[in-house]
């Protein structure tokens, strides 16, 4: 009886042992972690993922390490949603737009015009609001870990516009959303919905007088060789979102979450850097082929016309857009 009596002792012992040192065996054993992205190595968002995982290999002694798969060689959007959410892929990051339809609290930003300028924008995703909106993110079986910036979007036109006045009449591309038709038309112009490899072939033939997206679509796509005219209103500021798999998220002590958060922000910083970059080199391409660049746009006459629609489309997101204009 005593020896078994002993043996439960031990056996107890080394029991407790095992649950309160799981956490730092798991972390000390070496993780290779699947990163996917539909975009190509040099995005500005890619350097970001790039930036991250240095940063965490470093700060683990080659303990925690990345395999990449970029051009999105892990499949479409929704493939990589669902491979996330099983754990299939550990790390990606998704347009808050496409978000949006799982994390009912991201479609705030399809609201037009909610930030003043690229300060204001950065100081929310990037800020305390930030990180707790990215909790929502739970709820699709993710972890957020941080917003990444992925540029503005502006109108661009086959004539001059440098004001509200001049969008008057013009027939627009625009994205394939209600909350956007609406703000077009608020704007009197007609939304047009065509998809975006058909966008410079209708500038061409002037089916469409404009278009609207950020700097570096505008020259990749050549859309600027037809639309010379670009009026940096940034109607739209939409992130994308870096998220982990809760799956993997549960396999990692407290101290690798609170690296993983760290090494994220300072990521997501980093890709901001590389997107003022690109900016600059698609302005200095634009500029020596001739094209008109407004960049100074008073935004407070575009976001008065904007109330309605803010009232209309984000009704459930009141309280955090007061909390955005609040900033200052």
């Amino acid at each position: 009886m005593r020896l078994k009596r002993t043996s439960l002792k031990r056996l107890f012992f080394f029991t407790l042992v095992i649950i309160l040192y799981a956490p730092l065996a798991i972390a000390s054993e070496k993780m290779i972690l699947k990163v996917g992205s539909k975009f190509p190595e040099t995005y500005p968002l890619c350097q970001g993922l790039l930036k991250m995982g240095e940063v965490i290999e470093k700060e683990t002694n080659g303990k925690i390490t990345f395999q990449y798969f970029f051009d999105e060689k892990l499949g479409k959007k929704e493939k990589v949603f669902k491979m996330i959410q099983n754990g299939q892929v550990d790390i990606t990051t998704f347009f808050a737009q496409f978000l949006g339809k799982s994390v009912p609290e991201l479609e705030i930003f399809n609201l037009p015009y909610l930030f003043r300028n690229e300060e204001h924008y950065l100081s929310y995703i990037l800020g305390q609001s930030g990180k707790e909106l990215l909790k929502a993110t739970g709820k699709a079986s993710m972890t957020g870990l941080s917003f990444y910036n992925d540029g503005q979007r502006s109108f661009y036109a086959n004539k001059a516009i440098r004001s509200i006045e001049d969008l008057k009449g013009l027939k627009i591309r625009i994205l394939n959303a209600p909350v956007y038709s609406d703000m077009v038309k608020s704007l009197n112009g007609t939304p047009a919905h065509i998809p975006f490899n058909k966008v410079a072939g209708y500038l061409q033939k002037g089916i469409i007088d404009a278009a609207e997206n950020n700097y570096a679509s505008w020259i990749t796509k050549e859309h600027y060789k037809y639309a010379k005219y670009y009026m940096q209103d940034a109607h739209l500021r939409i992130p994308h979102v870096l998220v982990m798999s809760t799956k993997t998220w549960e396999k990692l002590d407290e101290s690798h979450r609170n690296l993983f958060m760290m090494a994220s922000a300072k990521s997501a910083v980093y890709a901001s850097e590389k997107w003022n970059e690109n900016k600059i080199r698609s302005i200095k391409i634009a500029e020596q082929n001739g094209c008109e660049i407004v960049s100074e746009v008073d935004p407070a006459p575009f976001q008065k016309l904007m109330k309605p629609l803010w009232k209309k489309y984000g009704a459930q997101h009141e309280e955090r857009i007061a909390q955005i204009q609040a900033i200052r």
